[in-house]
């Protein structure tokens, strides 16, 4: 498999061990933190049960975006083979500096691709979803007072579809999946300059651009201009609408730094003919993305005790009611 996209410079060994460190602790606190988060939603009452099913997904696709770092990190590490076949089949040079840094083979590297892909779309997704929900809850409160479970369900279902369709799109022909100039995961060959390649990254940068905003708009359309009325069951919940709104720009802050580096090297590609990228600037995007995930968790942590104290392995009662 030719890597198209290639490094200016080389890391040394330290720099490569470095780099495969950070994937293991970076994408071990991720998985870690995000599943005692999720777990917490699931079996206490952090808040209602249809608002509960969009900070679900988001903590699930937060982990889906870890999921890989055994793999970039395994590979970081120069000389720790997984199957020591692939060194002994390696003919060329240029084919053994491919194996050397990406361990999987073609097969792999597509599954790499499609997986953290659609793990990063549906991440961004859900942070938009819950922007949305939020809107709906100060503006729309009628429709989203009647909203079941199953229409937060069906808008979960939407975020994992389209974020599986686009990145599938790679394997037709749209774009492609090759390794990363680092060379220890594969990612899209953001600089093969030809009309695919540009096409897609055009959709994607812009695409993003316009939900991100739409998810600004409606936080900054949520201000509530009159005391909010706690409703029966709401008195239970550990997070108030006050908590919620502040804890979605949050994660449009997070979205910033996580994703940022990626939305400006795929910006970069689309507007520079350059083919070549130095080691550490292929190297910090998905270490950003893989890092990020660890922000969300910390942003529910901050936002309450009793969430800390879920975390932590404590079942708190609910409040008595006060018998009139």
């Amino acid at each position: 498999m030719e890597a198209i996209v290639r490094s200016g410079g080389h890391f040394s060994d330290l720099e490569h061990r470095g780099i495969g460190c950070l994937y293991f602790v970076l994408g071990s606190i991720g998985v870690l933190s995000n599943c005692l988060v999720m777990n917490v939603f699931i079996r206490e009452n952090v808040v209602s049960a249809p608002k509960k099913v969009l900070h679900i997904n988001l903590c699930f696709s937060n982990v889906l975006v870890c999921l890989g770092f055994p793999f970039a990190g395994l590979s970081s590490f120069k000389g720790k083979w997984l199957f020591e076949t692939f060194k002994y089949s390696c003919v060329t040079h240029n084919i053994y500096v491919i194996f050397l840094r990406w361990l999987f083979e073609t097969f792999g590297c597509q599954a790499y691709g499609v997986e953290s892909y659609t793990a990063g779309y549906a991440a961004l997704g859900f942070v938009i979803a819950l922007c949305i929900e939020r809107y709906c809850s100060v503006r729309y409160t009628e429709f989203y007072d009647s909203s079941s479970t199953m229409t937060w369900w069906m808008m979960a279902l939407v975020v994992w579809i389209t974020s599986l369709l686009w990145a599938l799109f790679p394997l037709f022909g749209w774009s492609s999946y090759a390794p990363e100039a680092s060379g220890v995961a594969c990612g899209l060959n953001w600089l093969k300059k030809d009309t695919s390649h540009l096409t897609y990254g055009m959709c994607i940068c812009l695409g993003s651009l316009f939900w991100y905003i739409v998810a600004a708009f409606c936080i900054s359309g949520t201000k509530q201009e009159k005391p909010i009325v706690v409703t029966r069951g709401q008195e239970y919940e550990w997070l108030n609408n006050h908590q919620l709104h502040w804890i979605c720009i949050g994660f449009l802050v997070f979205v910033i730094i996580g994703w940022g580096p990626y939305g400006m090297f795929m910006c970069w590609s689309l507007i520079t003919d350059a083919t070549e990228v130095s080691m550490l600037a292929a190297s910090l995007p998905p270490l950003f993305a893989k890092g990020c995930t660890v922000l969300y968790p910390i942003g529910y942590l901050l936002s309450s005790e009793k969430i800390r104290n879920g975390v932590l392995g404590g079942y708190l009662e609910e409040p008595v009611k006060k018998e009139k």
